[in-house]
């Protein structure tokens, strides 16, 4: 039977990554290219974007070895059977790099295909993939998605012929070398404590409490709008110290009161307040202020601490 190598893991995990590097020095495997219906991977390697009506057309023709729409940004993924077909007639072994329930579909279709599948999950600790996510730009309510699709595929991996704790690159790939040679992996990471690290994580990205999570947003938001590079330090103080002060500024104690039982007005104060933390916290970024240590160390030399 003709061999095919599954690659599976939580968005994060460093899929990718570890199969480029492994076809990179083992030249007799290759990365099967998915089809998707997702614009944003148009051009990438190892991805090839059709319309949405194209797919459909592909997926009843039998074109496809599986397929799935993604759960975190609702676009379909598929394997087309052809190019497994032309890595098989290349005497090479493809690697399918598929989520959990992608590869069901290629093991309930194996012995129709003729295919021995392997199959591979790996997996990080959940801090680790947040930190991937946040490098790989984004967003925090798209990191919190992922997050939770996580802790449901990750409860597949014990039906894996081998799962992997990716907390090295090149370990890794070691390790996957091993397995194809027989010498199956243990698992480092339980799925109990995964899904736990994870909701403590999902936690505190959403805790709208909290300096840290509010800090992501704002710095991926300067991102995302191309403003990470303004930085200019008197833009951000008076950003910070100008909005509250056009507001109370030559008013009474009589009308602020008035201003704080005002519906709208509360609404302007709410703005300006928002506006403020925001450059507050854009500043911090750019000048590496931590926002809580310099609080607790100006608490501390005014006796707010003993």
């Amino acid at each position: 039977m003709k061999k095919v190598i599954v690659v599976s893991g939580p968005s994060g995990s460093g899929k990718s990554t570890v199969c480029e590097l492994f076809v990179k020095k083992n030249p007799d495997y290759e990365l099967v290219n998915s089809i998707t219906t997702n614009k944003t991977k148009k051009g990438l390697d190892h991805y090839a974007y059709i319309s949405a009506d194209n797919f459909r057309l592909l997926e009843r023709n039998g074109n496809f070895i599986e397929s799935n729409m993604h759960s975190d940004n609702k676009f379909w993924f598929a394997t087309p059977a052809d190019e497994v077909t032309r890595i098989h007639r290349e005497n090479k072994i493809p690697i399918l790099e598929i989520d959990a329930w992608r590869r069901k579909q290629v093991l309930a279709k194996s012995v129709t295909l003729g295919f021995d599948v392997i199959s591979i999950f790996l997996l990080s600790n959940a801090d680790d993939i947040k930190s991937r996510l946040i490098k790989r730009g984004d967003s925090v309510e798209s990191i919190i998605e992922q997050l939770e699709a996580s802790q449901k595929e990750v409860t597949q991996c014990m039906s894996y012929d081998a799962v992997i704790n990716n907390d090295n690159l090149e370990k890794t790939v070691t390790s996957i070398e091993e397995i194809l040679k027989g010498n199956m992996g243990k698992m480092q990471i339980t799925v109990n404590q995964y899904i736990a690290e994870a909701e403590t994580i999902i936690r505190q990205l959403d805790d709208l409490d909290s300096v840290s999570a509010l800090m992501l947003q704002v710095n991926q938001f300067c991102r995302h709008k191309g403003w990470d590079k303004i930085c200019g330090p008197k833009d951000l103080a008076f950003g910070m110290t100008n909005r509250l002060l056009n507001l109370f500024w030559l008013k009474s104690d009589e009308q602020i009161k008035e201003m704080l039982n005002s519906t709208a007005d509360r609404e302007k104060i709410e703005e300006e307040l928002a506006g403020t933390l925001f450059f507050l916290f854009r500043a911090c970024t750019c000048f590496g202020f931590v926002p809580g240590q310099i609080l607790r160390e100006k608490l501390m030399k005014e006796g707010g601490e003993s």
